[in-house]
């Protein structure tokens, strides 16, 4: 494909997924006070260069507007939960439109914090500074479920059982799935417990046990070959990179900062499910 090409399809996808999201915000808009001067699409196109490029509120170019303008619709929505029920709702419509359901693959990453005030904790491998943990429920083709915000001092095996059991409630049982792929980190008995609840079968690697002085040394456990695809949730992570606003938390409240990644993930749905012609 070529440039010209991948940058049609790209502005199609960005059309179609603004078009979506601006007709669910018009439905809850309300028509009290005087006539809008910057319309509701023009205003989302303006959070997703603030989502793709990080450039702070304060430097957007709004011509016929004000930058606190877009600020403050943005901050609206994102209390009503506009943005994450588009994602939900477009996660919701990949995961029933496949006739066979991918094995689902689960991991977490940390995303440093500047100005965020809520939902923080002590990154155990940052020197102990302050972050937020995002946890991520994908597909073995790489395509985002769900997303749970924990603060950064929790333990794998709370973060799993929160995120599947949030899951569930949106996308609908998990067991046509049947399987759950996940790193040694999630190497627990409440992991594993959580999975079989579900109805997945847990394929998660063993973590290397200490040896005690003196006792007989045996062979590591080989991993199993099928945990291989759990590397398509790290390209979820890597394509939630590319858009600068998510590399660093700015955003005081977490609901801002949910906000910015449904953002993300919906895109990466609409580019999926625009090939696939449904929507």
């Amino acid at each position: 494909m070529s440039t010209a090409a991948k940058a049609a399809e790209a502005k199609r996808v960005q059309d179609a997924f603004l078009d979506r999201l601006a007709d669910r915000v018009a439905s809850h808009a309300s028509n009290r006070g005087p006539p809008r001067k910057l319309s509701i699409r023009y205003v989302l196109g303006r959070i997703w260069h603030v989502c793709t490029s990080g450039c702070s509120w304060r430097d957007l170019e709004v011509p016929g507007g004000s930058p606190k303008t877009v600020f403050h619709h943005f901050n609206r929505w994102s209390r009503m939960r506009l943005f994450d029920d588009e994602f939900h709702d477009l996660a919701k419509l990949y995961f029933l439109s496949s006739e066979t359901p991918c094995n689902l693959v689960a991991d977490t990453s940390f995303v440093k914090n500047v100005y965020g005030q809520d939902v923080l904790g002590s990154n155990p491998v940052d020197r102990g500074r302050r972050a937020t943990k995002v946890s991520v429920l994908a597909d073995t083709l790489g395509a985002p479920l769900f997303a749970c915000y924990h603060a950064a001092n929790k333990n794998d095996c709370t973060t799993l059982r929160h995120l599947l059991d949030q899951s569930s409630r949106t996308l609908g049982p998990l067991e046509p799935c049947r399987m759950l792929l996940a790193d040694k980190g999630y190497d627990t008995l409440t992991c594993r417990a959580a999975c079989i609840r579900h109805g997945l079968n847990p394929i998660i690697d063993h973590k290397r046990k200490r040896r005690v002085a003196g006792a007989p040394r045996h062979p590591p456990q080989p991993s199993d070959p099928r945990g291989r695809r759990r590397i398509m949730v790290e390209h979820v992570f890597g394509r939630l990179d590319q858009k600068r606003r998510l590399r660093v938390r700015y955003e005081a409240k977490i609901v801002n900062f949910r906000s910015f990644h449904s953002l993300g993930f919906t895109a990466d749905l609409a580019r999926r499910l625009v090939r696939s012609g449904h929507i």
